[in-house]
């Protein structure tokens, strides 16, 4: 996922296994005076946990259990960086 403005050069990308963080939520806050943008790569739905749960999509972590997760934000200054990242998405296809 990349949130990017190439006229200022600048931007961020997150990278994530999507084998355990299978999914991904963008919302939104736009307040009068305020704007907020959360960008979440997640194993959950936005419907949330009750949703879930009545689906059978919910994930439990038994007691002593771990869980590791892959993911790296990488902060993107310069439009050379930012081309970088866009050849990189586009050969993941």
């Amino acid at each position: 996922m990349a949130l990017i403005n190439k006229k200022l050069g600048f931007g961020v990308a997150i990278h994530f296994n999507k084998k355990q963080l299978f999914n991904f939520t963008q919302w939104k806050q736009m307040g009068e005076w305020e704007y907020v943008l959360g960008l979440e790569p997640c194993n959950c739905y936005v419907g949330g946990r009750l949703d879930a749960r009545n689906n059978g999509r919910l994930e439990y972590i038994g007691p002593g259990e771990t869980r590791n997760f892959d993911l790296t934000i990488e902060l993107l200054n310069g439009v050379e960086e930012i081309d970088q990242l866009i050849t990189y998405i586009n050969n993941l296809k």
